[in-house]
């Protein structure tokens, strides 16, 4: 295809070279309590979406289960996993916990450990 770098679809570019990070990451809700249902769930994704958009980040993949948050994130070689977590956790936790008082009890929204995982694709020579 006319136009397709050597390298393939799927990668991006920046003056500093051609990469594709994906970054499937994890975390769960405080007291592992089945908070993340109905509206709750609906502000969070809309949260998560938004700050993500903001730092240029792509979303492969977002699942909001009750108790726990899925994100795979395509991201540029500046950013790190830690980054990404921090941002949508502190971005849904200072709005959630002031717009809807029955998880205010939680105190923190969310437990500190949280799962990362890269995913990519590896040229064979």
């Amino acid at each position: 295809m006319a136009g397709v770098p050597a390298w393939g679809r799927g990668y991006s570019s920046s003056p500093k070279g051609v990469f594709q990070i994906e970054y499937y990451l994890a975390w769960c809700v405080g007291r592992n309590a089945p908070v993340l249902t109905g509206e709750v769930a609906t502000r969070t994704r809309t949260l998560i979406e938004a700050e993500c958009a903001e730092r240029g980040w792509d979303i492969l993949l977002l699942e909001v289960a009750p108790t726990h948050v899925c994100l795979r994130v395509s991201a540029d070689p500046d950013t790190t996993a830690t980054e990404v977590v921090t941002a949508c956790r502190r971005t849904c936790s200072y709005t959630l916990l002031r717009t809807f008082p029955t998880i205010q009890a939680l105190r923190a929204l969310w437990t500190k450990p949280f799962f990362c995982s890269t995913a990519s694709d590896v040229c064979r020579f």
